[in-house]
């Protein structure tokens, strides 16, 4: 197990966190949806790993992000979502 912090590791994750925000982001530009105009897997595929990026990088990235954001409010405000992991709620 890798006890030692890798600056270098740790940075290239963290860029890589901004960089598919971006893509969320430009995806979300013209649509309520990542794909179609209904939530479809790529949504819920998505949230999954989205839920888990302020916990990731230590910091709220939601004003860098408005539409991931709605988005974000949009998906955590549907039913299939109940019970599922929130952040500080569970360790995912």
């Amino acid at each position: 197990m890798q006890t030692e912090r890798i600056q270098g590791a740790i940075d290239r994750y963290h860029n890589e966190i901004y960089r598919v925000c971006i893509v969320l982001e430009s995806a979300l530009k013209y649509r309520d949806w990542l794909v179609g105009d209904m939530c479809t897997y790529a949504d819920l595929y998505f949230i999954t790993w989205q839920r888990l990026v302020p916990t990731d990088i230590g910091r709220d990235i939601s004003a860098k992000s408005p539409l991931v954001d709605a988005w974000m409010k949009r998906m955590e405000a549907r039913p299939c979502q109940e019970g599922l992991c929130r952040p500080g709620s569970c360790h995912c």
